[in-house]
């Protein structure tokens, strides 16, 4: 009965935080905006009236597609007409189908949301696809080069012409070249992005599960249980030898065989950075790299003197992930406990609230295991004041300063110059010759687990998340059910497919709302 109370005083509190949340004063913090929809989404009015090849077609004749594809395409398409040793041409006719049409196929297939590529030829030689044909150049019938060669209707590349092309140049190529398409979309989306967008991002992880076998590593002895030959095929039984392994979770839904995709999302939806790693690597240690990833690649491209806010889940919440937020000039919005409604993830935020942390050079404030300020007078809740800028280096940098109203003690607290101390706990100056990790970054930072801002910027990672994770899962089928990847090259080329036409969605839909902006300024 005392634990349901709590709770739901607990959710009572949460809803007022929220609401109180609209009438802060955000100082140097982004404001979230109510109404923001995702660039990236089909239902946005730049794309809603749009068909598959629409998309495809525009994505083609783009200004990235025709420095960053046309160029390398035409040399694969020179060298599929020599030997392999390169020294003369092949004999006979030239291949009836480009390396830039094989890639627009991929690209449909991605943009249709089909999984195999079967499915995409029996989608665009159907009758109701006629435009869509046209659009992208298949409508003319094509001659066969050998007798006895597949001509799907009516001149769609068939599955044998695929096949031969993705023979002839390998996945590692195909990957990089579309890795070099996403970048360049990404820094001109950067161009255009708005500070609604740039300033807020949300951070997660999610499975990509394979149908094939990789490596399981007993944990105690370090060898592979699962190596040899599968008695059933004749063949060897890892068939995703870069891949990884934990035991499936959640009925099975969650775990098993496969890869893990961390992405890097802004306000609007867009996918700015990401990686992809093994199953059992640890996230934390994913979302590391793809923060620095976006410091290095993409954020010379935005304003660089701004605060900005990352929102994740309680499972990164990492020394090493506030740091690699810091140093990219970003304000982390983690905790250790979770948000969720779990039993366990109750009675352990209860647990942080009952706390009690000393502060070296005053005994008028003590922290609670959220780091949050607590005023040991019991005169009542103290007054808060938060600041957030971004120094000489580009580094993030926050301070809290608590004030008691009734008898004047006050307290500053700035983020990165405490550590953890024992015995008592407490929280300690840090001195210089500490180490990095030492440091107690969530002791004086302001977005604490019970923040009314915090939670506000949870709030939106929570439903732009799970909205997007919809998307990736049941728009593109990127990670809805195990795939037949054989590679990490593979997911990784996979990915960067898919998150091309999301990024070229998001131009699209920016220049959209710019035209928009101007014509209403025009009238």
């Amino acid at each position: 009965m005392g634990s349901a109370r709590t709770a739901e005083q607990r959710q009572s509190r949460e809803r007022g935080a929220v609401a109180l949340s609209q009438r802060l004063r955000f100082g140097q913090f982004p404001e979230p905006q109510d109404g923001l929809r995702f660039l990236t989404s089909r239902r946005h009015e730049a794309h809603a009236k749009k068909s598959d090849g629409d998309i495809t077609a525009a994505i083609r004749e783009s200004e990235q597609w025709q420095e960053v594809m046309v160029p390398v395409l035409e040399q694969w398409a020179e060298r599929r007409r020599r030997t392999k040793d390169g020294s003369r041409l092949k004999p006979g006719p030239a291949p009836m189908y480009s390396p830039e049409e094989f890639e627009v196929m991929e690209l449909y297939r991605r943009v249709m949301g089909a999984t195999s590529y079967r499915a995409t030829v029996e989608r665009l030689s159907g009758f109701g696809t006629h435009r869509d044909r046209r659009l992208l150049g298949f409508d003319q019938e094509r001659q066969a080069i050998r007798r006895g060669e597949p001509i799907t209707f009516p001149g769609v590349p068939s599955e044998t012409a695929m096949s031969k092309y993705r023979s002839d140049i390998g996945d590692d190529e195909r990957e990089e070249l579309w890795s070099r398409f996403l970048t360049r979309l990404r820094r001109d989306y950067a161009a255009l992005s708005d500070d609604d967008a740039s300033r807020i991002f949300h951070l997660d992880g999610t499975h990509v599960r394979v149908q094939g076998q990789a490596p399981i590593v007993d944990p105690n002895t370090g060898e592979v249980v699962n190596d040899g030959i599968n008695p059933r095929t004749g063949r060897p039984a890892i068939t995703v030898p870069d891949g990884g392994y934990i035991p499936p979770f959640r009925k099975g839904t969650k775990g098993g065989h496969g890869f893990t995709l961390v992405p890097l999302l802004d306000n609007r939806g867009v996918p700015v950075a990401h990686a992809v790693e093994r199953i059992h690597e640890a996230e934390k240690d994913i979302a590391v790299n793809v923060i620095s990833s976006w410091a290095a690649e993409l954020r010379p491209h935005y304003p660089t003197n701004v605060v900005r806010v990352l929102s994740a889940d309680s499972g990164l919440n990492s020394p090493r992930v506030r740091i690699a937020c810091r140093n990219a000039g970003i304000i982390e919005n983690l905790h250790p406990v979770s948000h969720g409604d779990a039993p366990e993830s109750r009675r352990r935020a209860d647990d942080y609230d009952r706390m009690r942390w000393g502060i070296a050079g005053t005994d008028a404030f003590k922290l609670n295991g959220h780091r949050e300020l607590v005023p040991m007078c019991g005169c009542g809740t103290p007054t808060i004041a938060r600041q957030a800028w971004i120094g000489k280096l580009g580094k993030a940098y926050t301070r809290l300063k608590g004030t008691c109203s009734t008898c004047g003690e006050t307290v500053t607290l700035t983020s990165g110059r405490k550590r953890r101390a024992q015995n008592p706990d407490s929280v300690v100056r840090k001195s210089y010759r500490d180490p990095e990790l030492s440091a107690d970054l969530a002791a004086g930072n302001p977005l604490t687990y019970n923040d009314p801002m915090s939670l506000q910027y949870g709030a939106a990672r929570f439903s732009r998340g799970e909205g997007w994770n919809g998307a990736l899962a049941r728009r593109y089928k990127l990670n809805n059910k195990r795939r037949r990847f054989r590679s990490r090259r593979q997911v990784e080329l996979e990915t960067n497919i898919v998150f091309s036409i999301m990024v070229s969605l998001a131009i699209a839909g920016r220049e959209h709302e710019a035209g928009a902006v101007q014509q209403q300024l025009a009238a």
